[in-house]
């Protein structure tokens, strides 16, 4: 395979392993009876989601449109959708596999949400090229996990019990969610930065 259509064949591997990772974990929901959208508050499936149909768009405007798919706002959202899965396989592997094993957070579909597909995205950034990232870019990777924490933080700990969500990703153990909150922004922006370094090193 030549190196131009290798970043395709990744790209298209992240859509496809995504979409049937979700289609499984939807199938299992609808046998378990739990309501069919309720995993799209998870920032495994968005993040994922996100990363994917970027993944998409970029096999697409790279042939039918390459002005858009070489601009730099696309480049961006490319990076932003690489760094918050990379941050969903990082939480992972640091702090989630820990707390509630690993088995199930790499087991079935999950092997493919938390691991295989955050480093297809990875390495389509990579190989595909298409920009240049500078440290205050970083800033652009840390958005996604940043939106989703405050979300997160307002349906865990402000929304009325009726309406909102069970601490799912244990952000609010012990009621230190002003200790949590912080970090996570932090540790993404810091990914992100990491996620730089990587692309300026394999891009010079």
């Amino acid at each position: 395979m030549s190196m131009s259509l290798l970043p395709v064949a990744v790209e298209l591997g992240v859509f496809l392993s995504v979409h049937g990772a979700l289609a499984e974990h939807m199938r299992r929901d609808r046998i378990a009876g739990v309501p069919r959208f309720r995993l799209f508050r998870f920032f495994t499936i968005l993040s994922n989601l996100l990363a994917a149909w970027c993944c998409l768009s970029s096999v697409i405007l790279r042939y039918a449109a390459p002005a858009v798919w070489s601009s730099r706002w696309f480049f961006l959202l490319r990076f932003s959708a690489t760094a918050a899965v990379t941050m969903t396989m990082i939480t992972v592997f640091v702090f989630l596999g820990p707390v509630a094993g690993y088995k199930p957070m790499l087991g079935g579909p999950n092997f493919f949400l938390h691991f295989f597909c955050p480093v297809l995205t990875v390495a389509a950034l990579l190989l595909s090229g298409g920009g240049s990232l500078s440290r205050g870019d970083a800033l652009w990777g840390a958005l996604p996990a940043a939106v989703y924490g405050t979300v997160y933080l307002y349906q865990v700990v402000f929304a009325p019990k009726e309406r909102g969500w069970p601490d799912f990703y244990h952000f609010n153990i012990g009621g230190r969610w002003y200790l949590a909150y912080p970090v996570v922004v932090g540790f993404s922006y810091l990914l992100s930065l990491g996620l730089t370094v990587l692309f300026a090193l394999v891009n010079p």
